[in-house]
């Protein structure tokens, strides 16, 4: 007797297509060439991208001229979106942002011959090319940033307002337009203000030693959209107050109990790395809030606590933490 499943009458699909092959119909390879030019693309998409993670453009350029060679054999295989996205990583990671990113946009999105249509991700890629410079620059940063988007036609998401009060809270003259892009995302029907949205707002108001302002936002607004502080938001308001010579206030806003510093520098390593992610007393022990601790402390004349900060940081500098 046949097994079971090659019985006549019980045989599988999969059996059925390939008696078809076999027969000479061909209906197996329908289909398959598709497939197979959708995971060369996500191979190359792959390849751009690892080289784009590690600020190679170079790299990602030979992968991406390698996938346009195979993408005149077949249409299925023409760069995409996701292409797009990778390439416009390694321009704004490759440290010439400006120049490159304009390279990429031409030769994916101008190009008729592939024509990609950008999406939010690719805006607010591409927004990253701003966040340098100085201060005095960013008027026209925010300027240019504005009128990008406006051309290229994507609905902004809070990741794209991030980004636009990101430049705008680099400079003083700018500040109210990061108030403007807040109150946006906060009285928008859909999107909703986020942790940086406010920690960003936050920065550029220590940096202009507005600590009224800043109290503003962290006191009222935010508990009034329901977003809780991170470590990084207090440590921006301690260094707010530190500014403006108000060391104690500081010292109340990133308070962490020096016992458990130290009993976190004692842990076994791999304890220690599950819980380094983590918000102990709302301060994540990072060396950045290290050095916030170590000010406030140090501005409120406290030597023994600074000693005892200074102690921790060297401990864990040993076990390479």
């Amino acid at each position: 007797l046949l097994p079971a499943p090659l019985r006549p009458g019980t045989l599988h699909l999969r059996a059925l297509r390939r008696l078809r092959v076999l027969a000479g119909g061909g209906r197996e390879g329908e289909g398959q060439a598709p497939r197979a030019h959708e995971a060369i693309l996500r191979d190359f998409n792959r390849r751009i991208s690892r080289a784009g993670s590690r600020g190679d453009w170079h790299g990602a350029v030979l992968a991406l001229e390698d996938l346009e060679e195979a993408a005149k054999k077949s249409k299925a295989a023409a760069p995409n979106v996701f292409t797009l996205n990778a390439l416009l990583l390694a321009a704004v990671e490759s440290g010439e942002a400006r120049v490159r990113v304009d390279e990429a946009w031409r030769r994916l999105v101008d190009d008729s011959q592939w024509a990609v249509v950008p999406n939010t991700v690719s805006v607010n890629t591409v927004l990253k090319r701003w966040f340098s410079g100085k201060p005095s620059d960013a008027k026209s940063a925010l300027a240019e940033a504005e009128a990008w988007i406006a051309q290229v036609g994507v609905e902004p998401d809070v990741m794209t307002y991030n980004s636009l009060i990101r430049i705008a809270a680099k400079g003083r003259a700018t500040l109210p337009k990061a108030e403007e892009y807040v109150s946006v995302v906060e009285d928008h029907s859909v999107l909703a203000p986020d942790t940086v949205t406010y920690t960003t707002l936050l920065s550029g108001y220590a940096e202009a030693q507005q600590i009224v302002e800043a109290e503003r936002v962290f006191f009222d607004r935010m508990p009034q959209h329901d977003v809780s502080p991170t470590s990084v938001t207090l440590s921006v308001m301690a260094k707010a107050y530190l500014r403006v010579a108000r060391p104690f206030d500081a010292r109340r806003m990133v308070e962490f109990d020096l016992s458990r510093v130290e009993a976190l520098v004692e842990e076994p390593s791999k304890r220690r790395r599950r819980r380094s992610r983590r918000t102990e007393g709302a301060l994540v022990l990072d060396q950045r809030h290290f050095n916030v601790l170590l000010q406030t402390r140090a501005a409120t004349g406290d030597v023994n606590g600074t000693l005892r900060l200074l102690r921790a940081m060297a401990g864990r500098a040993r076990e390479g933490a």
